[in-house]
């Protein structure tokens, strides 16, 4: 994504995995709630500029629901998680 790829290339890309495709919604979202908050927390510690990059992308990537898996994030859901912190 740092290379100008859209969020919706990368959960395309993971897409092509059967571990991923056969994942329950709820499962996908919770694992990018977790990653999500992981990130974020990172940055609180240590605010370096390609962490709080992840910790945007983490957050960006977050599949959402139960509908089509490349699906983004619902834009409202990142309060959940929250801002990533600045440097």
């Amino acid at each position: 994504m740092d290379a100008g790829h859209p969020a919706s290339a990368a959960l395309a890309f993971a897409d092509r995995f059967p571990s991923w495709r056969g994942a329950a919604p709820e499962a996908l979202a919770a694992f990018g709630t977790a990653t999500a908050s992981l990130w974020r927390e990172i940055t609180e510690q240590d605010g370096t500029a390609w962490k709080r990059a992840m910790a945007e992308h983490a957050t960006a990537t977050r599949p959402w629901g139960t509908g089509n898996r490349t699906q983004l994030r619902h834009p409202g859901i990142r309060d959940a998680v929250g801002p990533v912190p600045d440097a």
